[in-house]
């Protein structure tokens, strides 16, 4: 009776989560609609690791989590209670708080409408979801369905932006996917989070694990259907604006690709993948902040400190106040480049607060602290987003939490290396939106966040090696040419 007592709360627990990997994409964009459904989601992530827990206890046993991943939790939660109990952070100035009600009001469509309370409440469920994701990820069933699933809601998500832009659909202003150009409108805020949703989930499908059947016709079939898989993410991504979304895109594509191949004919270690994944980010860390030290060191934003922003912040506030009533319905001109100068003035906001942040969210709030660009101090996306997510966490979490986050992305991408002929369609989908999250804001779109948190979960759960993944074993030619040799 305990056993089957517990296999039901496995199942309602395994539903749970693949509910919101459902519903993700439709009912958590970025639009205030995710005031009231963001609680659906707590609840449901919360849960779904509550019936785990009663399972473990009926069972006699812990959850199936890596210890260090567990502790990486523990400590990202106690951030969030902390943060819990301390005052809201306010605006700085006058002008700051002026603007941001101004914005709301120009385009309420292009800010993530979420209270203090319900952002650390769903930050907190992002974890035990991830948590419910790694023991339950030790099913391949489970697995093998929470991932298909990611991968045709991300498909969905690409097939109704087509439709929008060719067929002239609409859709409630609360769904990801959306299409246009305009910078003051809804649809180019989604533009990049629809785009980011594709990247993440298309290689689920494409390079999934397993191999096709050796009738000629079903292979035949099987192959047509991932051409026909990447060609949609590519050609959706493609009439995006955003062009960072079609570099990683084709990036993906073209790495997974050699990778698929040179795996099928000759065999590709676990270290020279971990090299190539690891190499490429330490290069495109270190040119991003080549940028950024450029920036400051040859074209100055006037900026001196902290302590001088807030001591001269209605002479800096007046000074800002004019150029934005002379732009009209236009962003104030920004003689710098856009992106370098969000990233210059979040990595002053590390320097200000390097252990603890205030929390997510509060980058907002503070960001005039640490710049005098007129660009970044007008424009709601810059204001939200340091369109850099591992700076944006640094400075609204600090170093400390970042730590624990970092350990868990490494364990999740190491784990998926070395176990890379089930897990390469896992471990390009958490590439493709860390690669993103380089150059954009993915991690911030709650829809985003969640599949990413479930991802991670599976990434970190333990495998079990005596049962056979459901799609059957792949090897690559190397690999068995090497096995007839030793036999």
């Amino acid at each position: 009776m305990i056993y089957f007592a517990a296999k039901l709360l496995d199942r309602c627990a395994a539903g749970l989560l693949l509910a919101v990997a459902a519903t993700a994409p439709w009912l958590a964009g970025a639009q205030p609609v995710i005031s009231q459904t963001g609680w659906w989601y707590v609840a449901g992530l919360a849960g779904s690791l509550g019936l785990a827990a009663v399972s473990c206890v009926l069972r006699r046993e812990f959850l199936r989590v890596p210890r260090l991943v567990l502790w990486s939790v523990i400590l990202l939660l106690g951030c969030l209670v902390w943060w819990a109990g301390q005052p809201e952070p306010n605006f700085p100035t006058v002008f700051s708080a002026e603007q941001w009600a101004a914005l709301k009001m120009l385009v309420p469509g292009g800010f993530i409408n979420v209270p203090r309370g319900l952002r650390l409440a769903m930050a907190s469920a992002l974890l035990f979801g991830l948590l419910a994701a790694a023991h339950l990820g030790a099913d391949p069933g489970f697995r093998k369905i929470l991932l298909g699933l990611v991968g045709w809601m991300g498909l969905a998500v690409a097939a109704c932006s087509l439709c929008e832009r060719f067929l002239g659909w609409n859709h409630p202003s609360w769904v990801i996917v959306s299409d246009g150009g305009e910078r003051f409108n809804a649809a180019f805020f989604h533009y990049s989070a629809a785009a980011a949703c594709v990247n993440l989930a298309w290689p689920l499908l494409v390079f999934r694990s397993g191999k096709p059947t050796n009738r000629a016709i079903y292979r035949s079939g099987y192959w047509a259907g991932i051409v026909a898989t990447a060609g949609l993410a590519w050609v959706a991504v493609a009439f995006w604006e955003a062009t960072s979304a079609k570099w990683v895109a084709s990036g993906l594509m073209l790495f997974g690709g050699a990778w698929f191949l040179l795996d099928r004919f000759k065999g590709v270690g676990p270290k020279v993948v971990a090299g190539t994944v690891f190499g490429g980010f330490a290069v495109a860390l270190l040119a991003q902040m080549f940028f950024v030290h450029a920036l400051q060191d040859r074209r100055d934003d006037g900026w001196q400190s902290v302590a001088v922003s807030k001591f001269e912040s209605e002479v800096l506030d007046a000074r800002l106040k004019a150029m934005v009533a002379q732009r009209g319905d236009r962003l104030i001109p920004n003689e710098f480049g856009d992106r370098e100068t969000a990233w210059l003035a979040t990595l002053r906001m590390v320097a200000d607060q390097p252990l603890l942040g205030d929390g997510p969210g509060s980058r907002a709030k503070r960001l005039r602290l640490y710049t005098n660009n007129g660009f970044v101090n007008s424009f709601y996306l810059h204001l939200q987003f340091a369109h850099h997510d591992l700076l944006q966490t640094a400075a609204e979490w600090g170093l400390v939490p970042l730590i624990g986050w970092l350990a868990i992305w490494l364990i999740a991408l190491r784990a998926c290396v070395n176990d890379a002929v089930y897990s390469r369609g896992l471990l390009l989908a958490l590439l493709g939106v860390a690669v993103h999250g380089l150059v954009d804001f993915p991690l911030q779109v709650p829809a985003l966040q969640m599949w990413t948190a479930l991802l991670l979960g599976l990434g970190v759960a333990p495998r079990q090696r005596g049962k056979q993944e459901p799609d059957g074993p792949r090897q690559g030619r190397g690999e068995t040419v090497r096995l007839r040799q030793n036999r």
